[in-house]
C-alpha cells in the first residue's frame, strides 16, 4: 500500500489516517482509522502483489461524535456495513470523521 499524504513527523500537520493490513491465505483485512473529529477523508489505497477478487467493508461510526454506548443504550454505537469499491489492484473507501473501519478483501 502507497500513502501519498502529508509528511507525518511534521509537527504542524494534523492527524493523518492510520491505515494497515494482514494477510491470512486468500483473504487480506485492511484496518483504516481516521482520527479527525474535523473532516472525513476518500482514501485510496494501492494494492501491491495481491489482486482483489471481491471485498466487504464494517465500520464503526456515529455522526454523533460524542455518542457512546451505555447500560441503557447498549447498541448507540455499532458496527455497520460499509461501501468500498475493489479493483484488482485498489480500493477506494470513505472514511467519516471519528471513524474505524475494516475492509476484508478476497485475494490472489
Amino acid at each position: 500500500m502507497n500513502y501519498d499524504g502529508p509528511n507525518i513527523l511534521d509537527s504542524e500537520v494534523q492527524p493523518v489516517p492510520s491505515i494497515s493490513a494482514s494477510r491470512k491465505g486468500s483473504e487480506l483485512v485492511v484496518s483504516l482509522v481516521n482520527p479527525r473529529a474535523d473532516q472525513g477523508w476518500e482514501v485510496e489505497c494501492a494494492l501491491r502483489g495481491v489482486k482483489a477478487k471481491q471485498g466487504r467493508a464494517q465500520i464503526l461510526h456515529d455522526s454523533d461524535l460524542n455518542a457512546y454506548n451505555s447500560f441503557d443504550h447498549p447498541d448507540r454505537v455499532t458496527i455497520q456495513s460499509h461501501e468500498v469499491a475493489v479493483e484488482a489492484d485498489r480500493l477506494r473507501i470513505m472514511l467519516p470523521a471519528m471513524s474505524v473501519a475494516t475492509v476484508t478483501l478476497e485475494v490472489e
